[in-house]
């Protein structure tokens, strides 16, 4: 292997790696700003999508603010076999106030807890279909 081929590898890794690093400050950013400056509405889960090997299922839903709709995707630790029980159904979703388009789905104690939001009875349903 030559010089160039060497520097080649090094630059290739390091672009990945910080690409990686970027990734994830912008997914703390995000999460953050949700935490800090945030508001409740309701939104509907539009669709559901299973993750390979069954460890949690991809939740798309929508909700209304302001009279504009937004929608969004996250990634939810609920047993595959148990999706269909979620489509359609209507769940907390919290947003940014200044950006509703920065949103997220509350669906599970675990998701609730991680905005420091008080997980109501009416869902305690939705525990029984956790993958842990």
């Amino acid at each position: 292997m030559n010089q160039r081929t060497r520097l080649y590898r090094y630059v290739y890794y390091i672009s990945i790696i910080i690409l990686f690093v970027l990734i994830v400050i912008k997914a703390y950013l995000s999460y953050y700003k949700i935490l800090n400056n945030n508001k409740l509405t309701y939104g509907s889960v539009t669709d559901i999508i299973s993750e390979y090997r069954g460890s949690g299922i991809y939740v798309d839903f929508s909700c209304l603010v302001d009279g504009k709709t937004y929608t969004g995707t996250t990634w939810v630790e609920i047993r595959p076999r148990y999706m269909n029980f979620f489509l359609y159904k209507q769940f907390p979703v919290i947003y940014e106030i200044n950006d509703p388009s920065n949103n997220d789905i509350l669906i599970t104690s675990r998701q609730f807890k991680e905005y420091n939001i008080i997980f109501p009875d009416s869902l305690r349903w939705v525990d029984s279909f956790l993958t842990k």
